[in-house]
């Protein structure tokens, strides 16, 4: 559900729409949980953080970011106010890791980036745009456009160019661990598909 909604490298988690704390509720066109197992809304931290410069981190209903945003900088946290139903961590607590009893979740721009919890996943390629389906879409499918070769990502509004942001460029045998994870995606310069490598924690060409 997230986008690249200023164009500056890195994609912005969608903007809060009710007021929750020093946070928002996770918002109600989102397909994630609303509320804990106590049955307590969700505080929703998202960060405007930039890759590119000039840097733009800060936009309507998102946190100011940082720039420049790293693998492991922050883009959206989520808290639960546990069974006690009171919450006692802030979202600048929450990026800073400094937990109370609450249950936090932190997604990092690489996991939100490589699609950790399912945010892209490919559905049919389409002849062109015109062929692209224009209802009953899930929010992050990607589907190819096959006449000009250029993925495209349904954000819930609209069809939008995959964004650089949203795919790792890596180099072949450059360490990998840490931060990435065994398993993650990137590409070359060339295009040329790789993962991070479990006995090497390289970077290894897995196709052309």
């Amino acid at each position: 559900e997230s986008r690249d909604v200023d164009a500056d490298g890195s994609a912005e988690p969608p903007a809060g729409v009710v007021a929750l704390g020093d946070g928002w509720a996770v918002p109600a066109s989102s397909g994630a949980p609303k509320a804990d197992a106590w049955g307590s809304a969700i505080k929703y931290c998202p960060w405007d953080n930039s890759s590119l410069n000039p840097a733009t981190t800060s936009s309507t209903n998102r946190l100011p970011g940082t720039y420049p945003a790293q693998a492991t900088t922050v883009q959206l946290a989520l808290v639960s106010a546990g069974a006690d139903k009171a919450f006692s961590t802030s979202c600048t607590q929450a990026l800073a890791g400094a937990l109370g009893d609450d249950g936090v979740r932190t997604i990092t721009l690489t996991q939100q980036n490589q699609g950790v919890g399912g945010t892209y996943f490919y559905g049919d390629p389409v002849a062109n745009d015109a062929a692209l389906p224009t209802a009953n879409i899930p929010i992050g499918m990607l589907r190819l456009n096959l006449e000009t070769q250029v993925p495209l990502v349904w954000d819930g509004t609209n069809w939008s160019p995959l964004s650089a942001g949203a795919w790792l460029e890596v180099v072949a045998d450059e360490d990998c661990s840490p931060p990435y994870p065994v398993g993650t995606l990137g590409h070359d310069t060339s295009d040329n598909l790789y993962m991070c490598a479990a006995t090497t924690k390289k970077w290894k060409k897995v196709s052309n």
